[in-house]
């Protein structure tokens, strides 16, 4: 295993605007092959993943990088630790609370990975039925709430806002990714639904070209706390 600065030299000459993290070795071979560690179906990781890879595998004639589903930023982050994926897209919040040991439920501190570079500012969404009668975070008490797959950085999200503002042990989290979350709530099986990603969002229109909707205005903890 050694230290691949050709790596870097190859992503920072790419026109990236990222939060990408990768490990500091990888195997060598004639032509290096890597693994980028995305999201789920539906979400900007996975758009971005799959986009990145496809071009330098496509540009690069040394290097061979393949697109791996993830259920997101808590798992990316894992697996580039491990060295299961080379690298991939966390959240800048995970990533600081990662190295730091303070993620949730987690207290290990994941110190073998770097951040390269800066993607996009991802704004959380609450998106609900516009005829479900929630106009605001408190009223999802006693709901049923999707809020990312399990070991993804919405979920993390999710559980560090509801939990903030009181809620988390308040309503049913559901634990599954953006698309099918979307079909969920067109087809009344959750009232409502957090996304942590760029916009446009594939799974925000998906869910607005079923049904008429309604995206929730963030308030102030102090606003909620119940």
């Amino acid at each position: 295993m050694i230290h691949r600065t050709k790596l870097l030299a190859t992503l920072s000459a790419t026109l990236f605007v990222f939060a990408l993290i990768f490990s500091g070795s990888i195997a060598e071979a004639a032509k290096t092959r890597l693994a980028f560690s995305g999201g789920p179906d539906g979400g900007t990781f996975q758009y971005f993943s799959n986009a990145i890879s496809s071009r330098l595998s496509r540009t690069q004639a040394d290097l061979e990088v393949s697109n791996m589903a993830s259920a997101g930023s808590v798992e990316n982050l894992r697996r580039v630790n491990s060295g299961d994926a080379d690298f991939g897209v966390v959240y800048a919040g995970d990533l600081y609370l990662g190295k730091n040991g303070k993620l949730t439920n987690d207290p290990r501190e994941y110190g073998n990975v770097y951040s390269a570079a800066y993607l996009y500012g991802a704004p959380a969404h609450l998106l609900t039925l516009k005829d479900s009668g929630i106009t605001s975070v408190k009223e999802l008490e006693g709901k049923r709430v999707a809020v990312g797959p399990a070991g993804s950085g919405a979920a993390a999200s999710a559980q560090r806002f509801f939990t903030a503002v009181g809620l988390w042990d308040n309503f049913t989290p559901e634990f599954i990714g953006y698309s099918q979350g979307a079909s969920a709530l067109a087809d009344g099986l959750i009232d409502a639904m957090w996304v942590f990603a760029g916009f446009p969002n594939s799974s925000v229109i998906q869910a607005a070209a079923s049904n008429p909707i309604l995206i929730v205005k963030n308030p102030r903890p102090q606003d909620v706390a119940l």
